[in-house]
């Protein structure tokens, strides 16, 4: 336990209070809590909860498990400790595009990243501050499912979780969790057991998300209802960038024509973008999921159900992040909240798929 490790650093070095992080305040202040009240909930004193949250007192094992039975979380979602020697200083998970970048921070595993402030499916949100023990507990993940800020919710309402979803494709959002800067990618590229394992080997496994309807979103003027109508009409098409589920659908709808789409000097970077270019008329049709289309008020012909998974590191399963997304995806407020997106199936969500399956 993170409590019982830090006793024995404290017997060697009496400085190391610094290495024992907590996020009580931010856990609190989401719930609306005062000191006193939280400290009624878990039967202490409000000086004790002050002192813990300023990280002037270590809590006790049953102090510990106290807070986290209040809050109904881990008790690791409240405490993280350092390892020895490891620095505080976070790293940019990417490079910013300005010199003087607002950012997030939080934990992949023992490395505490910065992620340069942008827009995303979950709305914007607030930036942190200059430390990184002042950052809340955070689930980062890199995908393209519009649909993130329900599980966001679902988070926040079960975990006190904050999530930072970044939107990006397929692939990218792979190449980040290669490299640790994420806790989960976001995949949908037809059978993405045998992507994963091409692209980062066997130790890895798949959480289903949802499965989802991919097809074409087209201007209602057109008043086109068949994919062959589409595909003998000389629009102008919205494409996607290369390593995305939905330029994968692109281009194999193409696959077998001499002809090639007709597409503008413009990529949307999410599905949203597709259907929003097309709304704006700058296109007329491009690949999304039917979710953007609908949101849009634009019609929609169906190509294929694809399953949306997340990608994680076999060995974090058990990591407080990752777990309360687990949990989180099987929850029924996610169950009721997402099955009730157009063209979203969430019955085999929270499952956990190996490679081999």
């Amino acid at each position: 336990m993170i409590l019982a490790s830090y006793s024995r650093i404290m017997a060697s070095d009496p400085q190391a209070l610094r290495s024992l992080h907590n996020s009580l305040r931010q856990h609190r202040q989401r719930r609306g809590w005062s000191q006193a009240e939280l400290a009624q909930r878990a039967g202490l004193s409000r000086s004790g909860v002050s002192a813990i949250e300023q990280a002037r007192l270590v809590p006790s094992t049953t102090a510990a498990l106290a807070l986290a039975a209040a809050f109904q979380v881990p008790v690791e979602a409240l405490f993280t400790l350092d390892r020895i020697g490891a620095t505080a200083s976070p790293d940019w998970a990417w490079k910013p595009k300005a010199e003087q970048a607002s950012f997030w921070q939080a934990r992949v595993g023992e490395r505490w990243w910065r992620y340069p402030v942008e827009s995303t499916f979950a709305g914007w949100l607030p930036h942190d501050c200059d430390t990184a023990e002042q950052a809340p507990p955070t689930v980062v993940v890199a995908g393209c499912d519009p649909a993130v800020a329900l599980l966001a919710s679902a988070l926040e309402r079960s975990h006190s979780f904050r999530l930072l979803p970044f939107n990006r494709s397929s692939r990218a959002a792979l190449e980040l969790l290669r490299h640790r800067c994420v806790h989960l990618a976001g995949l949908h590229l037809g059978d993405n057991a045998a992507v994963v394992r091409r692209l980062l080997g066997p130790d890895f496994v798949l959480i289903r998300v949802a499965t989802w309807e991919e097809g074409l979103a087209l201007d209602p003027a057109l008043g086109l209802r068949t994919v062959g109508g589409v595909l003998q009409a000389d629009l102008r098409w919205v494409g996607r960038e290369s390593g995305s589920g939905a330029r994968r659908c692109l281009d194999k709808l193409w696959q077998d024509r001499n002809s090639k789409p007709q597409l503008g000097p413009h990529l949307a970077s999410d599905h949203f973008g597709v259907a929003s270019t097309i709304q704006s008329g700058w296109a007329q049709v491009g690949v999304c999921v039917r979710m953007a289309a609908v949101q849009a008020g634009l019609d929609f012909i169906p190509l294929e159900q694809e399953a949306f998974d997340f990608c994680a590191r076999r060995d974090t399963l058990e990591d407080p992040p990752v777990k309360a997304v687990i949990e989180a995806l099987r929850s029924k407020f996610f169950h009721r909240q997402a099955g009730a997106v157009p063209g979203y199936e969430t019955r085999e969500a929270g499952e956990i798929r190996s490679l081999s399956e």
